[in-house]
Formats: structure tokens, sequence, C-alpha cells
């Protein structure tokens, strides 16, 4: 093996191996694999005027409830995913604040780095807001406006639906992209593969923090 080989192996290979890994872990699912306490149904059967919700993606996984330390579930995963250290990042990139501070806090209402808001709490349900900063997505209307074949999304919605199955909870983790103009023009595919595996990867990382904040807390 060439040194240029192995060097370009050290660059892909772990990259491909992490991608390969949160797709067989939470594989992208349909819109009727929603749960039936997900708020997403009211906001997908009706969207308000100029509003249009093309595309919904679902992510699952189970979590023994041993590794929760309460019986809001839905919190404490939110909790971990919006103090992520992949969150933490975007908000220090955008200059965002505050981050929440305990599970407790997260109540409806609530702000996370100045781009997402708690909007609706329907245990086992935690519903939220988000929205992209207007700069960028304008330029991309902009081009769009004028003929471009893409826009970008405006924001949308992400929930965390957590549900008690015996010994294990079975979460959920479901978003909405929101879109304006009724143009049919979206994201192209790149943008969508990578907000999904961005998704997948905040998903992985709540539950990781989940399981080691629970083994902190029994030592």
């Amino acid at each position: 093996m060439s040194r240029r080989t192995l060097f370009l192996s050290v660059l892909v290979i772990p990259p491909v191996l992490i991608v390969s890994y949160l797709r067989h872990h939470y594989p992208l699912l349909q819109e009727t694999s929603l749960p039936r306490q997900s708020q997403f149904r009211a906001i997908l059967a009706d969207p308000p005027r100029g509003v249009r919700y093309p595309c919904v993606d679902v992510f699952e996984t189970t979590v023994s409830k041993s590794e929760f330390t309460t019986d809001d579930y839905a919190r404490e995963v939110s909790y971990h995913l919006w103090t992520s250290f992949l969150i933490k990042t975007e908000a220090f990139l955008f200059g965002s604040k505050p981050l929440p501070t305990s599970p407790t806090s997260i109540t409806e209402g609530t702000k996370i780095a100045n781009i997402v808001v708690c909007k609706s709490i329907l245990r086992p349900s935690y519903l939220f807001q988000f929205e992209i900063p207007k700069w960028l997505v304008a330029p991309v209307d902009y081009v769009a406006d004028r003929g471009g074949p893409w826009r970008m999304l405006r924001g949308g919605y992400q929930e965390i639906v957590a549900v008690e199955e015996g010994e294990k909870v079975h979460v959920w983790y479901n978003i909405v992209h929101e879109y304006g103009e009724n143009d049919g023009k979206i994201w192209p595919w790149i943008g969508n593969w990578a907000h999904r595996m961005y998704a997948r990867a905040l998903l992985d990382v709540a539950v990781r923090k989940l399981r080691n904040s629970a083994r902190q807390k029994r030592l």
C-alpha cells in the first residue's frame, strides 16, 4: 500500500464507518411511523397559510428504563439532546445562547440558543420549533425566485416522544422541514442527506449522554 493510499484511507474510512453506524442504528422511517402521541399529526393536518411541510423525518430507538432518573423520559432526552457537544458547537459558531441548565429548565416557551423554542409539552411529547437564520435563507430564496432549482428550509419542528414499554422506553426523534413558497422547490438531496445525518448524530449523542449521566448518578 502506497503512502498516498494509506493517507486517503485514514481520511475516508472513519467518516464512512460513522455514516454506516448511524444509518444502521437510526434508519429513516416514513411519516406513517409517527407514534399516535405525536403532536406532528395536528401540525401536518392543518399547516398555516403560505407554509408547506414537504419532508417529515422519523427516527426511533429504544433505551432501558434504568437509564432514566425520572419518569419524564422525553424531557430527559430533550435535555441531553439540546446540551450535546454538537449543539454547543453550533451555538458557539452562531454566537447563540442560552442552553438548558437542567432537564427541569425545559418548559413551554424555553428558548434554546435563540434558534429553538419549546413550543408545546403534551407528555409524552416535547415539541420544539426551530428557525434557520434569515441571512442564510434569503440568498437561496433570492436565486430560487429568479429561476434557481432549490430553496432552503426556513425552519420547522423537532419533537421528542418517549413512551414506556415494560422495562424499555421507546424514543422517537421527529423532524418537520418548513418551506414557504409552494413551488415544489426544496433543498438538493445532499442538503437533506446532511440534515438527516446530523439528526441521527444528535439522537445518538443524546442517548449516550443519558446513559453516562445515569451511570454517574449510580456511583
